[in-house]
């Protein structure tokens, strides 16, 4: 049997996800450049915020005000 490969974009994903670990933020705008459109499902772009947040990852808006995982879900 085949190893199992992650799902599009996972090394953009970890990537990202590194960047916010390091400075202890990131901007959803930032997000959103880098991970082209459809390559994630609703769902995956909500558990990729939803990791950044459980890693105490700030999510932050393009004015720098730090978002709540509710202002997120509507994205």
């Amino acid at each position: 049997m085949a190893p199992l490969r992650p799902g599009g974009g996972h090394r953009i994903r970890k990537d990202l996800f590194i960047r916010g670990i390091r400075r202890g933020w990131i901007s959803v705008d930032e997000v959103d450049r880098v991970l082209p459109p459809g390559l994630l499902t609703a769902a995956e772009r909500w558990l990729f915020y939803f990791s950044l947040f459980s890693a105490d990852v700030e999510l932050r808006d393009d004015a720098g005000h730090v978002l709540a995982l509710e202002q997120l879900r509507a994205r």
